[in-house]
């Protein structure tokens, strides 16, 4: 069973319960992937993971 990361955007997109999400997890293109991995390391955590919706231009 999958631990919640009290993130709904990690809950939905972490498949192998690591409480982060890996580019192959991602299905948003390279291009939104790397705008959340802030850090660079190939992983989305929850630190950097989007809390609400997409900010309107």
């Amino acid at each position: 069973m999958q631990t919640l990361s009290k993130n709904k955007f990690i809950d939905r997109l972490d498949k192998n319960g690591d409480r982060k999400v890996s580019n192959t997890e991602f299905k948003g293109g390279d291009k939104h992937f790397n705008q959340f991995d802030i850090n660079k390391d190939g992983f989305i955590s929850i630190e950097e993971a989007p809390t609400g919706p997409p900010k309107k231009k």
